[in-house]
C-alpha cells in the first residue's frame, strides 16, 4: 500500500526500484510519470509494490511497477484523467516496455525508435 507516502517519497522509491533492477527504461518512465504529475495519485496505488530488497550489501525499500502493460491504455481504463495525463501515462508505459537492444555510436538505442510514439500498435 502506498497511501502512507508522499509523491516525492514514492518517486524516490520508484527510482530506487529502477536502480536495483538496472532498468534504464523504468527510470525514463518514472521521469515521465513525475513530469506529468501522476506519481502520488491514488489510482496508481494498486500498480505499485513496495518491497524490501538487498542492494549493495544493504537492505533498502524500493518500489516497482510490475505490470506496465496494465497502464498502457489510459483512455479506456482511466477516463477520469486529463488528456495530458492519459498521454503521459501511455508514454511512460510505452517507454518502460521498450527493449534496449544494441549499442550505437551515440550510446544505447531503443529499437525501433518509432515505436515509442506509436506504441499502441505493438502493445495490442
Amino acid at each position: 500500500m502506498t497511501d502512507g507516502y508522499t509523491a516525492e517519497e514514492l518517486r524516490d522509491l520508484l527510482e530506487g526500484g529502477a536502480l536495483v533492477s538496472g532498468s534504464i527504461t523504468d527510470r525514463a518512465a518514472i521521469h515521465v510519470l513525475h513530469s506529468v504529475g501522476l506519481i502520488g495519485q491514488r489510482f496508481l496505488d494498486r500498480y505499485i509494490s513496495i518491497e524490501s530488497v538487498e542492494f549493495g550489501g544493504e537492505q533498502m525499500n524500493a518500489a516497482f511497477i510490475r505490470d506496465w502493460s496494465a497502464l498502457a491504455h489510459p483512455e479506456d481504463d482511466f477516463p477520469f484523467l486529463t488528456l495530458t495525463e492519459q498521454r503521459g501515462l501511455e508514454l511512460a508505459a510505452c517507454v518502460a516496455l521498450s527493449a534496449i537492444c544494441r549499442s550505437t555510436a551515440d550510446g544505447i538505442g531503443v529499437e525501433p525508435p518509432e515505436w515509442i510514439h506509436v506504441c499502441n500498435q505493438w502493445l495490442g
